[in-house]
């Protein structure tokens, strides 16, 4: 199904915001870790590559790319 849409709308790659802001590290209680979205790819298998995006006065973002099933090298190649 989903290789119909990337068809569909002459996709290669799927771009997505990755998680938010880098979270803080408290010494006592660890990490403030509360979320992520990199289980977009990883639960049906497709492959992804996370891309720094970032700007001097941006707080630390990052890009989601996701290809379809044997892709890596034209995700390695946009990425």
């Amino acid at each position: 199904m989903t290789e119909l849409r990337f068809r569909r709308h002459s996709l290669d790659v799927l771009d997505s915001a990755l998680n938010g802001p880098a979270w803080d590290i408290d010494a006592r209680i660890g990490d403030g870790y509360k979320c992520g979205n990199g289980h977009i790819a990883a639960v049906p298998g497709w492959p992804s590559i996370a891309v720094p995006a970032r700007t001097l006065n941006s707080p630390g973002l990052g890009a989601l790319c996701i290809a379809q099933l044997w892709q890596e090298q034209t995700l390695l190649g946009i990425a």
